[in-house]
């Protein structure tokens, strides 16, 4: 996001119908970047709810609290003339690897107005689920224009199309080779299963010693990652949360992948194995 001017592959970009005024009253947390296509660089934030802002060196004794206008730009801006007076500038953008905010000047304000002499272009992100359906309770949907971002040239992600398939590949190999591991894991432990299992010990035991030795341990790491993805998430609440549900559905999957083995071993090297117990 950061690299991409803050906008990530939910954000949609347009243009109003001629439209301005005041935004609906709405809850969502978003951010509605306005501004001219001759000046890119100079844009309009309107932010609302609880949205975590990029990265920022604060002015000493400067921050956000309780202001509804001040302004962010970058380090590489050669002039802030045109900067309205009724913002002032509280930091600079600690990006240093993103060379489009670090051109840039955010005028950020939470009152939820548009006015066009600012711009006619938007870009805008919600954490909040589908960014369609809130712009479309934000303004309505008659009322603007979705621009392909590709055409408009703010370069977003049409670019690495060729992402999302290399990604899907990356998780069903991982996925494979994590099947694999709980395989081979689960077989250490054969022969242990076979003197549980001749020396007369019950399946419940076998069962209980590989839910201590195996699945207890696996339970609460993969617990322990999706604890700590959900901590990245409240850090960066302007991420949407696709990424989560996949990855939780993937820890799912091993735990079920898991199950399934150890109840295939424990048949396999007691009960198929037959011969005499004591």
């Amino acid at each position: 996001m950061i690299n991409n001017g803050y906008l990530n592959k939910d954000s949609l970009s347009f243009r109003t119908k001629g439209w301005e005024g005041k935004l609906k009253n709405h809850k969502a947390n978003y951010i509605l970047m306005q501004y001219d296509s001759i000046s890119p660089y100079f844009k309009y934030v309107h932010v609302n709810g609880h949205v975590k802002l990029p990265p920022i060196d604060y002015i000493s004794g400067m921050s956000t609290a309780e202001r509804t206008k001040y302004a962010l730009i970058g380090k590489m801006v050669g002039t802030i003339a045109n900067i309205p007076k009724s913002y002032e500038i509280i930091g600079y953008f600690h990006t240093p690897h993103s060379y489009r905010l670090q051109s840039q000047i955010w005028l950020v304000s939470k009152e939820a107005a548009i006015e066009l002499t600012n711009g006619t272009n938007f870009d805008f992100s919600t954490p909040s689920g589908n960014a369609r359906k809130v712009l479309d309770r934000l303004i309505g949907s008659e009322k603007y224009e979705l621009i392909p971002r590709d055409q408009f040239g703010t370069y977003v992600l049409e670019s690495n199309r060729m992402f999302p398939a290399f990604l899907t590949v990356s998780i069903l190999f991982l996925a494979i080779m994590k099947v694999l591991v709980i395989f081979m894991w689960i077989r250490k432990d054969n022969a242990v299963i076979k003197v549980f299992y001749f020396s007369g010990s019950s399946y419940w035991r076998i069962t209980g010693f590989l839910v201590q030795q195996k699945l207890l341990p696996y339970f609460f790491s993969s617990s322990g990652l999706l604890v700590l993805f959900l901590t990245f998430k409240f850090i960066n609440p302007l991420w949407d949360n696709v990424w989560l549900y996949k990855l939780t559905y993937f820890v799912c999957a091993g735990w079920l992948v898991l199950l399934i083995t150890l109840g295939f071993t424990i048949i396999k090297e007691s009960v198929q194995k037959g011969g005499k117990r004591f």
